[in-house]
């Protein structure tokens, strides 16, 4: 018997495998069916005037502001018992829609997350019509770079001590066969000749052959990284050692590196937020002006 557990993430880990995936889904529902004296952590909806006063999240927003949604902890597309990918994807969506809020900044403090999540919320960050930004609090690292980084109108750190980094990915495969047999259990998995390579990488990791599992999953996840930060940071430093393929640095060294824009406090952050979103409403009645 094998577990796959896949990372995108620097010093944490989430299970997921080929059948697991399936499994796990199923436990998270019927664990959220049986946990209903625990209330799920929400995804808090944090809003701010140019004053920067955070607002009443149920008044009615005089005049614009800008929505600060908080990246934080291990990112997983779900969750039962924390907000996660999806949660930050749906606000983003319903800030987009919204047109008291200016402009939206991703506040991380992460360590990185799962594959699915990354793509959930990339795809809604594609779709934004307004600026959104990275603000990286004390931490951004793997999923995070991806997120709030690379598919950002920009990013910022809070201090010059904040880490950030990580860009790449990897995978564990757990041999638990030796602990089973302990307990006196043996797992055999059987294969029909229609499936023959049906879960073929993992078994061949397990067997010592890691060729597979790098050459048609890991190496095409670790490009295509690599490619959405270098699109996004045209100007990074790539004769710096590391700098896409897995080394962390702090925000000090990353903006002479180029891989963010600067260090400022969330006050000017917001600041900076609010004259974007004007450049964003001034290009959009260009377009509607020349499409009419």
């Amino acid at each position: 018997m094998h577990r796959l557990i896949h990372e995108t993430f620097n010093s944490q880990i989430h299970a997921r495998g080929h059948a697991l995936a399936a499994h796990l889904r199923e436990l998270d529902f019927v664990f959220s069916q049986n946990t209903q004296d625990i209330k799920k952590i929400e995804l808090p909806k944090l809003l701010y005037n140019s004053q920067f006063n955070l607002l009443d999240a149920n008044s009615q927003p005089q005049g614009d502001v800008i929505a600060i949604i908080p990246y934080e902890g291990l990112m997983t597309k779900y969750s039962w018992w924390r907000f996660a990918a999806a949660d930050i994807a749906a606000a983003l969506m319903e800030y987009y829609n919204d047109p008291a809020i200016a402009g939206i900044i991703l506040r991380a403090n992460t360590y990185g997350g799962t594959l699915e999540a990354i793509i959930e919320v990339e795809n809604a960050l594609t779709k934004r019509n307004k600026p959104v930004m990275g603000f990286i609090d004390s931490n951004c690292y793997s999923a995070g770079v991806y997120n709030c980084i690379a598919h950002t109108d920009g990013v910022y750190a809070s201090n010059p001590k904040a880490g950030l980094g990580s860009i790449g990915v990897m995978t564990q495969v757990m041999d638990d066969s030796k602990y089973l047999e302990k307990w006196g259990m043996t797992v055999k998995s059987i294969y029909p000749p229609e499936s023959k390579y049906k879960n073929e990488n993992v078994r061949e990791a397990l067997a010592g052959n890691d060729k597979p599992m790098i050459e048609e999953f890991l190496s095409p996840w670790a490009r295509g990284f690599q490619d959405a930060v270098k699109d996004a940071r045209p100007k990074l430093d790539l004769s710096i050692k590391g700098i896409i393929e897995g080394k962390e640095f702090f925000a000090s060294d990353a903006v002479n590196y180029n891989l963010i824009d600067g260090i400022m406090p969330i006050e000017d952050m917001i600041d900076m937020v609010f004259q974007k979103s004007k450049d964003y409403k001034s290009t959009q009645r260009q377009i509607k002006s020349i499409l009419n």
